[in-house]
Parts: structure tokens; sequence; C-alpha cells
């Protein structure tokens, strides 16, 4: 288990994770000021592995702006010696860091969108509530945006950073989807890998907006001719309010979709939430290839009858690295040692090759 020194009631400390290759950075969102004068203005705890395979706690980054309820920490995302940290205000900013030689983290960037709005029903466009990075590109979801001249309420929107060789990174796009209607959330999650970009709505509402809250997961590749296309609009499901594309992680074109508030496979597994598993084809088209549940689903189900509002949230977050893939449930009512309400729960599943 990772929890630093100095960790104290309230830090939320795991309010976000990133890993890569022995190195990890986690989020909390709820950390003070370095002297205790600021509350919730977050950090992030940078860790690395020792070759034993434990964990050393190298630093904690605090953001460069030190301000009241900046939940720095809310989301992260690595790719190399890169890693990108968000802010949980509105209209939010996303910071760009670099790792050196002596494993210490530095930044190198500050990303905002070019038309960020803290103002709305929530607070704002929420940009930062999902970020991903891969090569020369940090994709930013901001799925309360309202669309061009601010007409469609909470459509969402996903922004594209590219590097510059001299100057940074710079906004080169701003995504948003072809049928974008009012709250259809689109930047509820974002996943990069190459040239393949996926985009969560997980209040998209169907073909003739018939399936409320049934979710979608937007498809855009790499044009030869540079900038991201659309190219393919998944609709996993068939019902109403599953949420697919709460959640997103590609890898080795393989790709995990949430869907937290569907109804598992079996009796009894009243919204308890999914994840889909899709598998890429040589053409290009997404394909489903497995279905995964937990394992207490029908247990957990049977303790949120007395207070139906609230449920497991299983497929709520998802990563995916190699054959291994992880599921979040941070509802679950399943505790270690009897019924725990929240007390949340991780799954874990490994891929086996037919």
């Amino acid at each position: 288990m990772l929890r630093p020194s100095g960790v104290d009631s309230e830090d939320v400390f795991g309010s976000a994770v990133a890993v890569e290759k022995g190195h990890a950075i986690v989020g909390a969102i709820g950390t003070e000021g370095p002297k205790g004068e600021v509350s919730r203005a977050g950090a992030a705890y940078a860790f690395k592995r020792r070759p034993d395979g434990t964990w050393e706690h190298m630093q904690t980054i605090r953001p460069p702006s030190i301000d009241p309820d900046g939940e720095f920490g809310h989301r992260i995302a690595m790719d190399g010696r890169k890693a990108v940290i968000t802010t949980g205000t509105s209209p939010g900013t996303a910071y760009v860091f670099e790792r050196s030689e002596d494993s210490t983290w530095e930044k190198t960037g500050a990303l905002r969108a070019s038309n960020g709005s803290a103002e709305g029903e929530y607070g704002g466009d929420n940009f930062g509530d999902a970020v991903a990075l891969g090569g020369d590109y940090i994709v930013v979801g901001a799925h309360r945006e309202d669309g061009p001249s601010d007409r469609v309420l909470n459509a969402g929107a996903a922004y594209v950073f590219e590097r510059q060789e001299k100057e940074g990174w710079e906004e080169s796009q701003i995504l948003r989807a072809h049928n974008a209607d009012a709250q259809d959330y689109f930047g509820t999650s974002v996943a990069l890998e190459g040239e393949h970009l996926l985009v969560g709505a997980d209040g998209e509402d169907g073909p003739t907006d018939n399936k409320t809250e049934s979710g979608a997961v937007y498809v855009f590749q790499f044009g030869s001719g540079g900038g991201w296309k659309p190219h393919k609009l998944l609709r996993l499901s068939d019902t109403s309010r599953t949420n697919v594309g709460s959640s997103l992680a590609i890898d080795q074109g393989r790709a995990v979709v949430g869907a937290f508030y569907a109804d598992g496979p079996e009796e009894g597994m009243k919204r308890t939430g999914i994840a889909y598993v899709l598998r890429r084809t040589r053409t290009g088209h997404w394909q489903k290839e497995g279905l995964l549940h937990a394992s207490n689903a029908v247990k957990d189900a049977k303790l949120h009858e007395d207070h139906t509002a609230f449920h497991p949230y299983f497929g709520n977050t998802v990563a995916l690295s190699d054959s291994l893939i992880v599921v979040g449930a941070n509802g679950s009512d399943v505790g270690p040692t009897g019924p725990a309400e929240d007390v949340g729960a991780v799954y874990l599943y490994r891929y086996r090759e037919n």
C-alpha cells in the first residue's frame, strides 16, 4: 500500500493515479497548501519503484498556483517522461510536467481552453475532468462545454494540444460530436494511443434520442493530412441509462469502456455496472470481445435496495495495460468484513488469448 508521510484526513489521497514504467503519480485533491494555509489546494505524490519492488516517495508536486479549492491532482496522465496533472476547478488548467534524470518532476507548460468558461449551472465547462497523453498530443475533456456560441448546454468538447518544437504546447483542435445534443457530456472520458483517439459521451441518447443516457464512444483517427478526423460512433448499449463511455482505457489495440449504470448480464444485477472489452481489427473497426462485471454484483445490488439512488458504479474508472484490466467501483457496499456504505472496490481481470 502506498501512503506517504504527511497525508492527512480529507486529503483524498488516491483521487487520481497514473503509472508508467516504474514511476507513479497519485493525486490528493483535498491537500492543503504547503503551510496549511489554503484548503483543498491539492497535490500530487510522485513515486519510483525500487529494484526490490517496493515504492519510494520521491517528490510532492504542488500546483504552480496555490488556490483555495483548486483541487490539483484531479486527473493525471503519463507517457514516457511526461505527465499531465489537472485541476478540479473551472475553467480549469492542465499542467504539463517532465521528469529529469534524478526522477524529479518540473513544470514545463500550462494548458487552458481557448474558450474556457467558469459560468454555468455546475460552475463551468469542467475542462480537465478527463485527460490523455500520447506522443506529441494531449487531449483534455470538458464534458460541460456548451458548443459553438454556447448554444448547446453541456454538449461537451475535447481539446487537442500539439507539442511545438520551440513554443511548447498549443491548442490545435476542438473536437465535438457530429450529432451534438444537450446533456450528451462528450469528453466525459478520453483515451489516446498512436493514431487512435476515443472520446466518451456517457449522456448520449441513442440514434433517435430515444435511449436516454445510453452513452456512446466516438472514435477519431489522425488524418494523413494532419488533424484528428471522426471515424466511428460506437453505441454499445440499446437500453437507456447505461452511461456507456463513463470511463475509457486503450492499450495495444484493445479498449475497455465503462458503463457504470448498466444492468449486469445476470439476474439480480440491477444497475451494478459493466465494462466492455473491445478489440480493433486490421480494418480499423472496433468489435466487442468481452463483458466484465463484478463477481459480487448480485450481493452489492441487494445491499443497495434500501437506497436505490446509489449504486456500486462498477466501471466508473478503468485502466488497461498489456493483459491486465482494472475496473473501479467506488460506490460498492461490500466491505471486507461485511456491509460498508460506499467502501468501494477495485477488480482485476487478466486477459487470456484463445
